[in-house]
C-alpha cells in the first residue's frame, strides 16, 4: 500500500533534500545562519500530550508516533532554543517507541518499501524524558 501513496525513491529523495539542505548551510559559511531538521514519527490527529511524555532520538535507531500538536510545540521551541540549533532528530511520544531491526537510512528504505518490522524495546534502550525543552534539544 505504501508504494501506492509514495514514489518508490521517496527515502532517496528526502536524503538527497536533507543533504542538499546541509550543503547550503556549510556553503553559506555565516556562524548566525543554522538549522534543525525535526523529524516526527508517524503523525497522529491525537490531542498533544506535552513535555514530559515526548523523546528525541537520531541515527534512525528509534521511531514512534507523534501528535501534529506536539511537532508544532517541538517546531515553536527548537526555533528560540540555541540547544536545538544545528542538530538532526527523530521525535515520538513515549510510550510509542520501537527500535529498527538494524540501523541507518538503508533500514529507514526498507522499512517504507517493504513494510520492514519494528522490534520491540527493552528498558536498556529507552531515552530519558526531560520536562524542559532546552534540557530535551541538549540531550541530542
Amino acid at each position: 500500500m505504501v508504494g501506492a501513496m509514495y514514489p518508490a525513491d521517496i527515502m532517496q529523495m528526502k536524503l538527497a533534500g536533507y543533504e542538499g539542505v546541509l550543503e547550503l548551510y556549510r556553503e553559506a559559511n555565516k556562524p548566525n545562519c543554522t538549522y534543525t531538521f525535526v523529524r516526527p514519527g508517524g503523525l497522529t490527529d491525537n490531542a498533544p500530550v506535552g513535555l514530559p511524555n515526548l523523546r528525541v532520538s537520531t541515527g534512525d535507531e528509534i521511531g514512534g508516533e507523534i501528535s501534529r500538536a506536539d511537532v508544532a510545540d517541538i517546531c515553536v521551541h527548537a526555533l528560540t532554543s540555541d540547544a536545538a540549533s544545528g542538530k538532526t532528530f527523530e521525535c515520538y511520544r513515549v510510550g510509542s517507541e520501537a527500535k529498527f531491526q538494524s540501523m541507518g537510512v538503508m533500514t529507514t528504505m526498507l522499512f517504507f518499501a517493504t513494510g520492514y518490522r519494528w522490534v520491540p524495546m527493552e528498558e536498556k534502550d529507552f531515552k530519558p524524558s526531560f520536562d524542559n525543552w532546552d534540557a530535551l534539544f541538549e540531550s541530542i
